[in-house]
């Protein structure tokens, strides 16, 4: 929720395209963790996420 958060701000603030150059490699950061790995994995078998804030 908080890079979704800071992105909404940095998009008000910058832009959208300076929010987009920012939250790529959010993103990228945020799927090698273990939940990020847990919501694509829940995703695929298409179940409820459970999320363990790592």
């Amino acid at each position: 929720m908080r890079t979704v958060l800071n992105s909404a701000h940095l998009a008000h603030e910058h832009g959208d395209r300076a929010a987009i150059e920012r939250l790529r490699p959010d993103i990228a950061r945020l799927l090698t963790t273990a939940d990020g790995a847990e919501g694509v994995q829940s995703f695929v078998e298409r179940r409820d996420a459970v999320f363990t804030g790592r």
